[in-house]
């Protein structure tokens, strides 16, 4: 049953997606207009369209989150228009997502250091602080991505170091003279 809702909705997302005019990264340059998603071809093609991969994966893990009537292509959608903002140069949606992740991974982390602090078991005790750690690993993982998106790093071109702990040789030869040398 749920693969049939899956293929209905990859059907109509591809429907519509020829309805409306969508620029060379999504989704309808990417499919041939004749394949439908039903054909071996349509879904090899439509399983590596990085928006329908993200879309599924986000379908099968939202369950708990939205309820099990989230639309499939609204979310695709969605993450088409993100592509978008990201190709122009917009982050602000990436910044918006890892400052949620961040603040929900420390929620995560929290939650669990608690737990591990009422815990009498040794075993039970270790098992939640781990977890609690490698939260606290991610949400610092998360924000150090924030700010090199924030602040992207300066990249440095150094044109020439001279470094030896021994005779120095400088190798600094200039092409104009090499030439004369070499005719």
């Amino acid at each position: 049953m749920k693969n049939k809702q899956a293929h209905f909705k990859l059907k109509v997302l591809h429907e519509k997606a020829q309805k409306r005019s969508i620029n060379e990264n999504a989704l309808v340059s990417k499919v041939d207009k004749e394949v439908l998603p039903s054909s071996p071809k349509g879904k090899g093609k439509l399983a590596l369209i990085p928006s329908v991969n993200g879309g599924s994966v986000i379908e099968s893990f939202q369950n708990n989150v939205m309820g099990k009537d989230a639309d499939l292509s609204a979310m695709i959608e969605m993450l088409e228009q993100s592509i978008l903002q990201v190709g122009k140069g917009d982050l602000s949606g990436l910044e918006a997502m890892l400052v949620c992740q961040a603040n929900a991974l420390q929620t995560i982390f929290t939650s669990l250091a608690r737990r591990a602090s009422s815990q009498e078991s040794l075993p039970l005790f270790q098992a939640y602080m781990g977890l609690a750690l490698k939260a606290q690993s991610q949400s610092r993982s998360t924000i150090s991505a924030l700010v090199d998106l924030k602040n992207p790093k300066q990249a440095t071109f150094v044109g020439q170091a001279n470094m030896t702990t021994g005779p120095q040789q400088v190798n600094n030869l200039n092409l104009f003279d090499a030439e004369d040398k070499v005719s």
